[in-house]
């Protein structure tokens, strides 16, 4: 029976140069993945940094609408601080000037029946 050492020399030679061949190729590879890994490395950076580009814009302009906001809203305080006793003091105005002309008019219509009844008639 034949044994590890018992291989022909030939093969034992080729055996030696497929394994240089498998050692270049898995070197090529981890040459080639370090080459990868830096691309990838400098991609991540590039795209973190538009990312960071484009939060801060994005950042500003809600900060712009943020203080737009506050304005407007301060300004519709300031409207409605203003405008809330004009409105109550016209519905007000308006309720009152309805009930005097609805007295008046009573008063009015209390007057011409009272001159019709106190106006003696004159007989021809």
């Amino acid at each position: 029976m034949a044994g590890p050492t018992d291989l022909p020399t030939e093969d034992v030679k080729d055996l030696r140069e497929s394994q240089k061949r498998l050692a270049g190729e898995v070197h090529e590879i981890r040459g080639e993945l370090a080459g990868l890994r830096l691309e990838m490395a400098e991609k991540f950076g590039e795209f973190r940094t538009e990312m960071a580009g484009s939060l801060g814009a994005i950042n500003g302009t809600l900060e712009s609408l943020r203080t737009r906001l506050d304005h407007s809203v301060s300004v519709a305080k300031w409207t409605v601080g203003i405008l809330m006793p004009i409105i109550v003091g016209l519905i007000g105005t308006a309720v009152w000037l309805t009930w005097h002309a609805a007295k008046l008019d009573s008063r009015v219509e209390r007057l011409e029946n009272a001159a019709h009844v106190e106006r003696p008639t004159v007989k021809r």
